[in-house]
């Protein structure tokens, strides 16, 4: 043993000598000195993490990983990365080598990864950071910045840092019911609990029985003791557990607590409302997910080992346990009329939650600072009323809130009694709501009262729809007016009512049952829908700092030349589906040698190159690929994420002459998006101004055409066809809906039905609006095959060739065909069995290019079940 040590070190100081005297003869150094270090001290302490497999991150101050994130959990990325410069004096973000390996954080990155962990490791020569839920990541982030940055035993400090070359950590979890199928877990709640919070244990119970088929038990803390410190307990709300009361203790008036150890799971909050979206939030995320690890066969269910989340909402707090910290305030000197609403309103808020809402003129009580909590009525001397007065004529009202204050203005004294009125009506519902019902007949207050940001309330004159029913933001300073019980008489009235008030016609159209018109003004675009489906008329209101008109080219000004459209839908195992279960992207060329583009994939470096090469590839104009127009369906990551990735690379090497979308207001996002979809939507402004000024921006609306050359884009479905107000619950229900027309120089046209992720709810509105319209000679599989496109909407689109954005195989699952699983995409295969459909491409086998006389003649054998088969035997 002694003579092997003795060997060891020898090499070592002959190593050492060689690479001393290479540097100072200037010579160049093997790859593997340099690796090592100049020096004798960083020689041998690099010599020894290499001998013990550990891989360097940094070292002697070079980057050797390039960090790639999804945008999930910025602010811990943006403390890892803190962390990391403090303790080695270098940026990890630094690195943009594409050669260089990765260092990925994100969602999803790692297979079969269940919701109750995350996973940090090495896993094919990649560095992950990854949960299936923005809640674990942070976690996860936070377990690599402690244990391997900051901690004790982590081998980082100047200039280096080093992770074990066999790392590969899935965190613990725990079960809340045993194999044997029997709970592990009791349920506590607290002692002589209201009504509201029995309603979150109830949901909480009825969430684990519909996953896993067990009943858990529930036990107020009364009966159950002080219990122990071991003891398993599932705590809701404020028990006399000290776990509940020091996170409850912890917490404001806005925010909820979800903490778990090996023997409670604390769910709490300081009011009701709160309370049921902790419980929500909790099931969404481990119970019902679909990474959940839950079974209902096995009657399982487990949860992490450890986790502490604290989550704000974005609420008033007008009434809590019939306390109010809530003033009304008034401009001094308000007439008789407006005094008297005031009195209404007060009235009714102590009617509604036995708290006495205090008054004062603002000539009383001085504004203090932004975040006040007051309820301003009319043109008070508040910063906050006057911004919201800037944007009002004499007959519009409104209701917004501005940090903790709730405003309700108006342009004179019977638009704001009107708006007072409404807030009324408003109100009442929220605290139906919030509050459960009594049994009793008789008086019952309702003490809590929360009033949530996302709450829109106005009467916005663009000009006003007679008998308004109603108000909605749509987001970026856009809104919709909207009136049931319409008819095309009343579609004609207003047209007329717009062009006599100077607003001009831009287009107008009917597709199926749905009849628009887009019309404008110096400072407003507006699109009116009517479809006798539901007899709604719908009007969106964009200014037009926000959007531009839709693209109209006449046909004698198209610009025709013989270069032969194309159609591309990017994919393929090494790069698109690798390790990602969903993403779309495809590439339309023009007869004018422009491109369209269709959302573009995952956030991800290797997908941004392969559609910046697609596009050079295909680019006839000699210079930089022009993208006519970059359309995205909606700000899911897997769909808008590459045009961040994109933007940071490719940005100077094309040129984006045009974007379109339309993205729900953050507030709706954040209902069901989360934190991470509202962050895309919030930044995505600013990744379109690192193309220039000069990007037209077009919001979609549904019922507008767009010509480009030799293409028509009809706008068949987006989120302001639901009926209003709509709660987003279901992200996918944003997604536009359009079909494209591509026609060549020898006259062939093929129409391509780009369904985005459609949802079942979209599809069945689609269907009833437009039958047979929809017919077209391509399809896009909606939401790459799982739930969304439905058997009627597939035989409405009645498509030959199909193209399927999905993996060749499920990246949680190698062995299997993910689209040719007879388990997964039912309604998808079904489609594929009819009659009308010929021809199949699936993006996880590769990218396809194809020709309109490719589609139109159905010769090119695609990807079709039976071929799958043959050429990848299962």
């Amino acid at each position: 043993m002694k003579r092997k040590l003795l060997s060891l070190v020898c090499m070592l100081l002959t190593l050492c000598i060689f690479l001393s005297s290479c540097a100072a003869g200037g010579a160049l150094q093997p790859p593997f000195l340099k690796l090592l270090g100049g020096s004798l001290s960083t020689f041998f302490s690099n010599a020894g993490n290499l001998l013990s497999g550990n891989r360097p991150l940094i070292l002697d101050g070079r980057i050797n990983y390039r960090l790639e994130s999804d945008g999930t959990a910025p602010e811990d990325v943006a403390a890892l990365l803190a962390a990391i410069k403090e303790r080695t004096g270098c940026d990890l973000a630094e690195n943009t080598d594409g050669t260089a390996p990765r260092l990925r954080i994100g969602l999803g990155l790692h297979p079969a990864l269940k919701a109750s962990a995350f996973f940090v490791g090495f896993y094919e020569n990649e560095l992950l950071i990854t949960a299936a839920s923005d809640v674990m990541l942070a976690e996860a982030i936070r377990y690599f910045t402690q244990n391997h940055v900051l901690g004790e035993k982590a081998n980082c400090g100047t200039g280096y840092l080093y992770v074990a070359g066999d790392l590969a950590y899935t965190s613990a979890t725990i079960p809340v019911i045993e194999a044997s199928g029997e709970p592990a877990f009791t349920v506590v709640s607290p002692e002589n609990a209201d009504k509201a919070t029995y309603a979150a244990v109830t949901k909480l119970i009825s969430s684990v029985r519909g996953a896993t088929s067990v009943n858990l038990s529930v036990q107020d803390n009364y009966f159950k003791g002080e219990g122990s410190a071991d003891a398993k307990e599932i705590l809701i709300g404020l028990t006399t557990r000290v776990e509940s009361i020091e996170a409850t203790d912890n917490l404001d008036d806005y925010s909820y607590h979800i903490g778990i150890t090996e023997s409670k799971v604390i769910i709490t909050a300081k009011n009701a409302y709160l309370l049921d979206r902790a419980v929500e939030h909790f099931c969404e995320l481990f119970v019902t997910s679909e990474n959940a690890d839950a079974s209902y066969e096995a009657r399982t269910l487990s949860l992490p080992a450890s986790l502490s989340y604290t989550h704000t909402e974005r609420i008033l707090v007008l009434s809590n346990a019939s306390v109010t910290p809530y003033a009304l305030i008034y401009p001094a000197g308000a007439n008789e009329r407006l005094l008297s609403a005031i009195d209404r309103l007060c009235g009714f808020f102590y009617y509604l939650t036995g708290a006495t809402l205090p008054v004062y003129s603002d000539a009383q009580s001085v504004e203090s600072s932004d975040n006040v909590t007051e309820i301003l009525i009319g043109a008070t001397n508040r910063h906050a009323s006057v911004l919201a007065g800037v944007r009002l004529g004499p007959a519009d009202w409104s209701v917004t809130t501005a940090g903790k204050r709730l405003v309700v203005h108006g342009g004179s004294t019977n638009p704001i009694c009107e708006a007072i009125d409404r807030l009324i009506d408003e109100l009442y519902k929220l605290s139906e709501q919030q509050n459960p019902k009594s049994n009793s007949d008789g008086y019952d207050p309702r003490p809590l009262l929360c009033y949530p940001e996302e709450t829109a309330l106005a009467g916005i004159n663009a000009p006003d729809i007679p008998s308004l029913t109603g108000y909605t933001e749509i987001g970026e300073n856009a809104y919709m007016l909207y009136r049931t019980g319409c008819n095309a008489e009343d579609l004609a009235a207003y047209l007329s009512t717009l062009t006599a008030g100077g607003y001009k016609l831009h287009q107008q159209r009917t597709a199926g049952t749905v009849s628009a018109a887009t019309c404008y003004s110096d400072t407003e675009i507006l699109n009116v829908t009517f479809s006798t489906t539901d007899n709604t008329l719908r009007v969106t209101v964009d200014p037009r700092t926000e959007s531009a008109l839709p693209p109209i080219v006449e046909k004698h000004h198209q610009g025709r030349t013989n270069v032969e459209p194309l159609f591309i839908q990017l994919g393929g195992m090494d790069a698109l589906y690798l390790t990602k279960d969903c993403g779309m992207s495809y590439v339309v060329r023009l007869t004018d040698g422009t491109f369209i583009v269709v959302d573009g994939g995952w956030t991800d470096s290797a997908i941004a190159k392969q559609l910046y090469n697609a596009l050079c590839e295909h680019n006839v104009l000699g210079e930089k690929p022009v993208i006519r127009c970059w359309i995205f369906t909606h700000a899911h990551v897997d769909h808008i994420g590459a045009f961040k990735t994109f933007t940071e690379k490719y940005a100077d090497k094309v040129e984006l002459q045009s974007v379109s979308y339309s993205f729900p207001t953050s507030a709706q996002a954040q209902i069901h998006g989360g934190r991470s979809v509202v962050r895309e939507i919030e930044a995505f402004r600013g990744y379109i101004a690192q193309y220039g000024e000069d990007v037209a921006v077009y919001k979609a609306r549904t019922g507008q055409l767009y010509e480009f050359a030799d293409c028509s884009l009809e706008m068949l479905f987006s989120l302001e066809d639901y009926e209003q107000p709509k709660r987003l619950t279901n992200f996918n229900d944003s997604s536009l809906v359009f079909a494209m027309t591509l026609s060549d120089a020898q006259g062939t046209s093929q129409r391509f039905m780009m369904l985005g992720d459609c949802s079942v709810a979209s599809a069945a509105i689609l269907v009833a609006r437009y039958g047979n319209y929809l017919q077209s000679d391509a399809v896009q599989v909606a939401h790459h095959g799982y739930d969304g496109g439905t058997a009627a909407l597939y035989d409405a689109v009645s498509a030959a060739v199909v193209f399927w954005p999905c993996p060749l195989y499920n990246p949680q699952k190698p062995s299997s065909k993910r689209f040719d699983d007879p388990k997964w995409s039912k309604v998808t295969r079904v489609m594929l069995g009819q009659e009308y459909a010929k021809v199949l491409y699936v993006s996880g086998r590769g990218s396809v290019c194809v020709t309109l006389e490719d589609l139109q003649l159905r010769e090119i054998v695609g990807i079709g079940m039976a071929a799958a088969d043959a050429k990848y035997p299962s």
